[in-house]
C-alpha cells in the first residue's frame, strides 16, 4: 500500500454551512493541495511553530525528519524542483519522495496554513470558474488556447501550479482531453534563438501541443504584455477577478482557522473594493501574520494608507506656474477619475518633463504619488539593461515594470532618461539596429498599457531632442512640460524646501538673492553643507552657515569679469527685443556667471526668422565686441553653447530645412547636420558666411542702441536681476529692426509643417 506524508486538511469549519459554489470549489482546491506533494510550496509550517513558541519543550528536537525507507532529508544532495514532481506527478501519477506506506502507518507532518499566496490565486480562480465543470467547460476543449490575465507577472507561476492540480482533482470521464498549463515567459525564445518560421519564437515543445491539438492554458499578466505571435494564437482570453472583499474575508478565514471569523467591523470602509484591489500577495503575506484576522485588517490598512510623514509635500515644492498647472491637471484627473466622476478615456495620458540636470523632474513624480494617495514605480533604460545583456532580458524587463505599475494601479510609471533610449531617425551607425528594437519595445508597452486603467505615466528628459518622435506623439506623452533651474522668486521656496523645518522664521531672501542661478540639486547640496559646518561649530544651524555656504559653492566674481557678463547678457536682451526672435523675462548675474532667461514664440521657419535667431544667439558676443573691444570665449564651451547652437541652426538650414545654397535637397537630420561640415568645405563656408552676416547684424543694432546697452548693463550690475516692470521699460527703448506684421507676431502653424513652437530657454553666460 503507498504511503503518503499528508498534512492536516485546511480547516474551514469558519466557512458559512451553505457556501457560494466558488467558496467550495476553493475548499476543494485546497484540500487537494494539502494532501500532495503541492503541499511543500502551497503551505507552510505555522501553526507548528505557533505551538513551538506556546509550549517549549525541554527535550532536544530532532531536526531531521525520517522519511520511509531510512532515507534522510538531510541526507539529499539537492532537493528536486517543483516542476520536476509536478512533471514526475503528470507522467506517472506519483514521486519518488512519496514513499510507500503500511497501513498502520499515520504519521503526518506537523499541522500547517496554506500561503497567502495560494490562497489569494485559488479564490481569484475559483471566482472565475465556479467548480471542476465549468473549469473543464472553459479550459479543456481540444482545440481551445485560453489565455488567463492574472494582471501581475510575479503570480503566473503560482497560478500555473494551481492549474495543474485542479486538473488531478477527479479523474477525467467527459472525454476532455488533458490540459497543458505554461505560461507566457515559459514558450517565448530570446530574440537571438528565433527557430524561423511563422511562430519561429515559440519553444518547440509548445509548438508540438499546438500541432498535436491538446488544449492550452497560457498565463501572462496582461493580453498586451504578449508578441504578437501570441496574442493571434489565443482562442479566448479571460481576465481574473480583481481580488475583492468577500475573497479578502474568505482568506482571513483559511488562514486563521482557529479564530472566529472576520467581523463586518474588521472591514473598515477604507478597505473599499479599488482598495482591497490593490493589495499584492505580498501584502497578505505580511498582514497574516499578525495573530488575529482584526489585526491582519489593521495591517492591511498601514500598507495601503501608510500615514504621511511630517516633511514639505507637492504645494511646498517650488515649481513654475505653467509646471504646477500641468501637474495639478493629472492629479485632478486622476482623483476625478477615482471619485467616478469622468472615465479612464478622459484622464491625461502622459507627461514628458524636460529639463537641465538637477531642476527636480525625479522628484516630481514621488510627490504627485503622495498627494494623490497612489503608488509610484520608477525605471530607466539602464536599470532594465543592467539586469541582462541580452536585448531580450531588456525588453522582459521592461515588460516586467510596465506589469508590476498595472498590479499596484492606481500607480505613476516613471521613466527616468528617456533620452537614453534613442532616436531612430537619426543617423544610420552599429547601434541603429539596437536603437531600432529597443524603441519599439517601449512602445509595444505603451500602446498595450494605454487601455489599463489606473496607471498613468511620466517620463524625465535632459534633451527633449534626443527623443523618437513616435514617443512623443501625444497620446503617449500628452504634454511637455520644461523645468528650469529655480527662477530668483522661487528661489526662497528652494531653500524653504530643502532647509524643512530648520530657520523657519528667517528670511531668505538675501540668501537666495545670493544663489541666484543654483539648480535644485545645488541648493540642497548647499544646504548639506550649511548643516555640516553647523554640526562642526556644535550649534544650531543658523543663516550665517547657509550663507557661508553659498558663498564657498559660489564665490563672488571678479569686477571687471561681472561687467563683461552684464554686457553680454544684456546683448542678448537687446538684440531679441529688436529682432522679435524671442522675449527676455529676466536678466540676473549669479556668482559664476549670467543668465537671460526668454522666451521664443512660434516661428514660420522661414530664412528671415531663422538668421534673426541666430543673429540673437550672437548678440552676446558682439556686444562684448562693441563694448570691451574684443570677445570672451563666454558664447563657446559645450553643445548648449550660444556659438554651438548658432552653428547648429546654421548647418540646420542647409543640410536639413532646405533654406540654404541647395534650397531642395535634404541631406541629414537637424541634429547630425553640423557633425557633415568637417566632411564638406565648401558647406562649410556657406555656414560660416551666414554665422558673419548674423554677427554684423547684431552688432549694427547694438550700436544703434549702445547707449541703453551700456545703461542696462550698470543697472543690472548693481541690482543682480532685471525682471518686471523695470526690464521692460528698459527694452522699450529699443530701436527695432524692422517692423513685423501683426499676422507674424501671431502666425503659429502646426510643428509638422516645420514651425518652431514656443518655448523657454535660458541662455547661461560663464566666466572664462
Amino acid at each position: 500500500m503507498t504511503q503518503h506524508l499528508t498534512s492536516s486538511s485546511p480547516d474551514n469549519r469558519n466557512l458559512p454551512s451553505d457556501p457560494a459554489p466558488w467558496q467550495a470549489f476553493a475548499t476543494d482546491i485546497l484540500q487537494h493541495l494539502s494532501g500532495s506533494a503541492y503541499a511543500e510550496w502551497a503551505y507552510t509550517d505555522w501553526f507548528a511553530h505557533q505551538k513551538a513558541h506556546a509550549q517549549p519543550s525541554d527535550q532536544p528536537q530532532d531536526c531531521k525528519a525520517q522519511l520511509p525507507n531510512g532515507v534522510e532529508l538531510s541526507e539529499q544532495k539537492e532537493d528536486p524542483t517543483l516542476d520536476e514532481i509536478l512533471d514526475s506527478i503528470e507522467r506517472e501519477g506519483s514521486h519518488p519522495l512519496i514513499a510507500e506506506q503500511s497501513s498502520n502507518d499515520t504519521r503526518t507532518v506537523p499541522d500547517v496554513r496554506p500561503r497567502a499566496s495560494v490562497v489569494m490565486s485559488v479564490l481569484r480562480l475559483a471566482r472565475q470558474f465556479s467548480s471542476l465543470h465549468g473549469f473543464r467547460t472553459q479550459m479543456c476543449n481540444p482545440d481551445a488556447i485560453t489565455l488567463l490575465c492574472s494582471g501581475a507577472g510575479e503570480m503566473n507561476s503560482i497560478i500555473k501550479n494551481i492549474l495543474r492540480a485542479i486538473t488531478q482533482l477527479e479523474p477525467e470521464t467527459t472525454g476532455h482531453a488533458a490540459l497543458h498549463v505554461t505560461t507566457a515567459a515559459a514558450v517565448t525564445l530570446l530574440k537571438d534563438r528565433d527557430n524561423g518560421g511563422p511562430f519561429g519564437k515559440l519553444t518547440p515543445q509548445f509548438l508540438t501541443s499546438i500541432e498535436e491539438g491538446q488544449p492550452i492554458a497560457l498565463i501572462a499578466p496582461s493580453l498586451s504584455s504578449l508578441s504578437k505571435d501570441l496574442r493571434e494564437l489565443a482562442t479566448d482570453v479571460i481576465d481574473l477577478p480583481r481580488f475583492d472583499r468577500d475573497m479578502l474575508h474568505v482568506l482571513l478565514t483559511y488562514m486563521y482557522p482557529d479564530c472566529a471569523p472576520p467581523e463586518d467591523t474588521d472591514f473598515p470602509e477604507t478597505l473599499s473594493p479599488d482598495a482591497v484591489a490593490r493589495l499584492t500577495a505580498d501584502d497578505l503575506t505580511l498582514a497574516c501574520r499578525a495573530p488575529t484576522p482584526a489585526g491582519a485588517c489593521a495591517r492591511l490598512l498601514e500598507r495601503l494608507f501608510p500615514p504621511k510623514p511630517d516633511e514639505p509635500g507637492l504645494a511646498e515644492f517650488p515649481l513654475e506656474d505653467h509646471v504646477r498647472a500641468a501637474v495639478d491637471q493629472m492629479l485632478a484627473d486622476l482623483r476625478d477619475w477615482k471619485a467616478g466622476v469622468i472615465p479612464w478615456s478622459d484622464v491625461s495620458r502622459g507627461l514628458l518633463l524636460a529639463g537641465p540636470p538637477g531642476c527636480g523632474k525625479t522628484e516630481i513624480p514621488r510627490l504627485m504619488a503622495r498627494e494623490a494617495g497612489i503608488n509610484v514605480r520608477a525605471g530607466s533604460l539602464n536599470q532594465w539593461h543592467s539586469a541582462g545583456g541580452r536585448s531580450g532580458e531588456l525588453l522582459q524587463k521592461m515588460q516586467q515594470f510596465f506589469e508590476e505599475a498595472a498590479a499596484a494601479s492606481p500607480c505613476i510609471a516613471f521613466i527616468d532618461e528617456i533620452d537614453a533610449f534613442g532616436d531612430r531617425n537619426r543617423a544610420r551607425d552599429h547601434n541603429s539596429a539596437w536603437t531600432d528594437y529597443v524603441v519599439s519595445g517601449l512602445l509595444q508597452c505603451l500602446d498595450g498599457f494605454d487601455g489599463r486603467e489606473g496607471v498613468v505615466v511620466i517620463a524625465a528628459t535632459n534633451h527633449v531632442a534626443h527623443i523618437d518622435a513616435a514617443l512623443r506623439r501625444p497620446g503617449r506623452f500628452d504634454r511637455t512640460v520644461r523645468i528650469a533651474q529655480p527662477s530668483p522668486k522661487l528661489m526662497p521656496q528652494a531653500f524653504r524646501w530643502h532647509l524643512s523645518r530648520d530657520l523657519a522664521d528667517v528670511d531668505l531672501t538675501g540668501l537666495a538673492a545670493a544663489a541666484t542661478g543654483m539648480t535644485g540639486a545645488e541648493v540642497a547640496a548647499t544646504v548639506r553643507d550649511a548643516k555640516a559646518r553647523a554640526r562642526h561649530d556644535r550649534v544650531p544651524l543658523a543663516h550665517k552657515h547657509v550663507m557661508a555656504a553659498v558663498q564657498n559653492r559660489r564665490p563672488p566674481l571678479d569686477p571687471d569679469l561681472r561687467h563683461l557678463v552684464a554686457i553680454h547678457e544684456c546683448g542678448h536682451a537687446i538684440v531679441a527685443q529688436a529682432t522679435g526672435c524671442a522675449r527676455t523675462e529676466r536678466l540676473f548675474l549669479t556668482t559664476d556667471g549670467g543668465r537671460a532667461s526668454m522666451t521664443k514664440p512660434a516661428i514660420k521657419m522661414q530664412r528671415d526668422d531663422l538668421d534673426r535667431e541666430i543673429a540673437c544667439l550672437l548678440a552676446g558676443r558682439a556686444a562684448e565686441k562693441l563694448i570691451l573691444g574684443q570677445a570672451s570665449g563666454g558664447a563657446g564651451g559645450g553643445s548648449d553653447s550660444d556659438l554651438a547652437r548658432a552653428t547648429e541652426t546654421a548647418a540646420a538650414m542647409e543640410y536639413a530645412w532646405g533654406l540654404g545654397d541647395r534650397a531642395t535637397l535634404w541631406r541629414a537630420p537637424p541634429d547630425a547636420a553640423i557633425d557633415r561640415l568637417f566632411l564638406d568645405p565648401h558647406t562649410t563656408a556657406r555656414v560660416q558666411a551666414r554665422l558673419d552676416a548674423a554677427d554684423a547684424t547684431a552688432t549694427q543694432i547694438l550700436t544703434r542702441n549702445r547707449a541703453l546697452l551700456e545703461e542696462m548693463a550698470d543697472v543690472l550690475l548693481v541690482r543682480q536681476l532685471l525682471s518686471g516692470d523695470e526690464l521692460a521699460a528698459l527694452l522699450r527703448r529699443v530701436t527695432r529692426e524692422s517692423a513685423r506684421t501683426d499676422s507674424d507676431q501671431s502666425y503659429s502653424p502646426p510643428q509638422a509643417t516645420g514651425t518652431r513652437q514656443p518655448q523657454d530657454t535660458t541662455s547661461p553666460t560663464k566666466g572664462p
